[in-house]
């Protein structure tokens, strides 16, 4: 997790380009951009450990999505 973080904040001036979209950053690299959630969802689910977040935009609430392989 800790690498995607950083990966995120390096890439800052790339992701503000897509301000008031969805991205996902997985892997250490910038998976997609997206219009809204839904589509960035899809993309989100294929990996075990994904950041998914609206570009610039501070979220209300924090929401942690668990896979059933991470459920305790």
């Amino acid at each position: 997790m800790e690498a995607n973080l950083d990966s995120i904040r390096s890439s800052r001036e790339t992701l503000n380009t897509h301000k008031g979209k969805v991205a996902v950053v997985t892997e250490q690299r910038l998976q997609g951009v997206f219009v809204g959630f839904e589509e960035a969802r899809k993309t989100a689910s294929k990996f075990r450990v994904a950041f998914t977040f609206r570009v610039d935009e501070k979220p209300a609430t924090r929401v942690v999505e668990l896979g059933p392989e991470m459920e305790v």
